[in-house]
């Protein structure tokens, strides 16, 4: 009898070893599952951090663009300030000219009259 018993055993240690593989198997493949879960789940969140990211990124490049435009626009009414007094200064130079050469004329043509006398 120690024979059949002996067989018994090995019979149920062979099924007991594997039904226990093949429950390491379910737990492996819910395991891999699990895993890729968890990854798509971090995934979204990573991606979703990006986007509000991207988004900020997007924003504070935008307010220093609008920034530089202003500073800009600011320097180039300076510019043109400026630029309309050198040109109103340059004018009035010219005018003072002008008055200075009639009065040389008008001084050459008083003495051509005197000396024509």
């Amino acid at each position: 009898m120690s024979g059949v018993s002996q067989s018994r055993y090995s019979i149920v240690e062979r099924l007991t070893d594997s039904k226990l593989d093949l429950i390491s198997d379910k737990t492996d493949i819910d395991s891999v599952i699990e895993q890729y879960i968890q990854k798509i789940t971090i995934g979204r969140k990573d991606l979703e951090n990006y986007k509000i990211s991207a988004a900020q990124d997007i924003e504070r490049e935008v307010k220093n663009r609008n920034i530089e435009l202003t500073k800009l626009e600011a320097y180039l009414e300076y510019k043109q300030k400026k630029r309309d007094e050198r040109l109103s200064s340059i004018d009035a130079k010219i005018v003072e000219i002008d008055k200075a050469m009639t009065a040389l004329q008008e001084i050459s043509k008083a003495s051509a009259q005197e000396a024509n006398k």
